[in-house]
């Protein structure tokens, strides 16, 4: 094996049981301690549980932040599936942010150099070597083009794409090992998880991609001066380096600032908001972050919009879906969004159906009956979101995605306006969305779409009928079917007609009286009637054990 190999495998090691103990620490690792696996419990240690009179929620938080970067960016993640973790546990971990100190402006100068193949005074006519903001993954730097333009460069941190791709690697063992052997992390669907958080941080860690949705944000608001995005310099960028715009404005997070600026709230809060849902019902791309430090009010009142990295998709179907589902809710049809929710996520077989339509019944009397001006939006999405958790139904990423940042947009504007209503808009695109669907030109391309796929199947369907019937002909067609944890319940199965085989044998014996006997007592009699219960016993055992999981 070569020495780099062994360094990595090194390396991996020691971040394991780096993970291991900060888990075991906070009581986070029971699930590990408990599994039958002997190569991981000298990887756990000495190391004690500590910790753990806090609640569980703040428990996680704070093993995720000392774990640095990745952890905390897969903290981030969860924050926005409260339908796999639940909202309390969302909320909590929405409250993590990246902090980091700044590397040196030497390392950053050589990273630039490096990276955009030129000396930094060729690059830059200045360069402030004090970053504006430090976090995990980058650091943001003031810059003064050779043209005079005030711009900042983002500067992907030494070190972090190494440190990235070994924890990667980690959580997506430790995702297997916890589907296999913890019917409660089960439950989370953690290589699902781990998989869509490689690909989530993979594409943060592509500066590229996020001067691509700088690039399609400024086109989708081209034409509305009231939103700015600032405009990458792309001659200075590269994967690891993003140069842009500067905008100048008040930080929405910056509270004192906003008090004493003359802008009136209230109107930016609804521009905000209506830019926000144009993006999601227009645009089907939003930005997916709208948290108080990304948004700028500038001085002529317009809305910047900053960090662009994390962006949404709604493909069309998972659009008009969700469009469906906003209309179900004004029209008070909660069958109908029963149906679309079910439809959406993908509920476990064991599911209770009618439960769930019962309970987002009673979630839509109880949210959606008020009128408009009276609907607290994050509420109910809240409590659809505890529904949806309660169930086991595993919405689809973006859906879940959108419906955080929704309630974020409304939690975001109420701090700048108490009174504001994100429901009275959303309502309006809802009803407009709806006519759009209901429009001779949308109906036509949905005709011209339909054709299409009848016309690709009536194409492929005599050269697949005649590969069918050859295979009946010569005996040769075979039918796979795919059965899910059936190898439990057919066990069972057998357990339980065995047992009862033996327990009316065993009665025909006592009846008998076969011999050998003791008085009127057959024995072969009393020792099957009493491994048959034992059998019972056994079967009845396991059942609840079952019962419990699934609870």
């Amino acid at each position: 094996m070569k020495l780099a190999a062994l360094a990595r495998l090194d390396r991996s090691a020691r971040r394991l049981r780096e993970i291991l103990g900060v888990l075991t620490r906070y009581g986070l690792a029971d699930w590990i301690a408990s599994a039958d696996a002997a190569w991981l419990k000298p990887l756990i240690g000495d190391a004690r549980r500590e910790l753990t009179e806090i609640p569980r929620e703040q428990r996680v938080r704070r093993a995720l932040a000392e774990l640095g970067t990745t952890f905390i960016k897969l903290g981030q993640l969860l924050s926005t599936r409260p339908d796999v973790v639940g909202t309390a546990m969302a909320e909590e971990l929405g409250t993590l942010r990246e902090a980091a100190p700044a590397d040196a402006a030497e390392q950053v100068i050589a990273t630039l150099e490096r990276e955009l193949g030129g000396p930094i005074d060729e690059l830059f006519l200045e360069f402030e070597h004090t970053p504006l903001a430090s976090a995990s993954i980058a650091q943001v730097h003031a810059v003064v083009l050779q043209d005079g333009t005030r711009a900042v460069v983002k500067v992907m941190r030494e070190g972090v794409e190494a440190q990235v791709a070994t924890d990667l690697d980690l959580l997506a063992g430790l995702a297997e090992f916890a589907e296999e052997h913890s019917a409660t992390l089960r439950l989370y669907r953690p290589v699902a998880l781990a998989a869509e958080f490689r690909r989530t941080l993979e594409g943060e860690l592509d500066f590229a991609r996020e001067r691509s949705n700088l690039e399609r944000f400024a086109r989708a608001f081209a034409d509305d001066a009231t939103v700015r995005v600032p405009s990458p310099f792309r001659a200075l960028c590269s994967r690891r380096v993003l140069t842009m715009e500067r905008l100048d404005g008040i930080r929405v997070s910056d509270r004192a600032a906003l008090r004493e600026s003359p802008i009136e709230l209230g109107e930016f809060a609804r521009r905000g908001a209506e830019m926000f849902l144009r993006m999601i019902f227009r645009d089907g791309f939003y930005h997916a972050d709208p948290h108080a430090g990304n948004l700028l009010i500038l001085p002529d009142g317009a809305v910047g919009v900053l960090d662009c990295g994390m962006v949404g998709h709604l493909d069309e179907l998972l659009r008009e879906d969700f469009e469906a589902a906003l209309f179900a809710i004004l029209q008070n049809d909660s069958r109908e969004l029963a149906d679309i929710v079910s439809r959406l996520g993908s509920v476990p077989q064991d599911a209770d159906h009618d439960g769930l339509r019962r309970d987002l019944a009673a979630l839509a009397s109880d949210h959606f009956s008020r009128r408009a001006d009276e609907t607290d939006v994050a509420a109910a999405i809240s409590a659809l979101l505890d529904c949806v958790h309660r169930y086991r139904v595993f919405l689809p990423t973006p859906l879940a995605m959108l419906l955080r940042v929704l309630v974020m947009l409304e939690g975001l504007a109420r701090s700048l306006e108490p009174r504001f209503q994100i429901a009275e808009l959303l309502a309006t695109h809802a009803r407009a969305a709806v006519r759009r669907r209901l429009s001779l030109r949308e109906t036509f391309r949905r005709l011209r779409r339909t054709q299409r796929d009848w016309r690709r199947l009536l194409e492929a369907f005599p050269r697949d009928g005649t590969e069918i019937l050859r295979g009946l002909r010569l005996g040769r067609f075979e039918l796979h079917l795919e059965h899910r944890r059936l190898e439990a319940t057919v066990n069972r199965l057998v357990q339980g007609i065995v047992g009862a085989a033996l327990f009316v044998g065993s009665a025909m014996l006592l009846s008998s009286r076969v011999p050998p006997c003791v008085g009127d007592l057959s024995i072969p009699g009393a020792l099957g009637a009493a491994l048959a219960l034992l059998l019972f016993a056994r079967l009845w055992s396991a059942i609840r054990i079952g019962r419990g999981e699934r609870g």
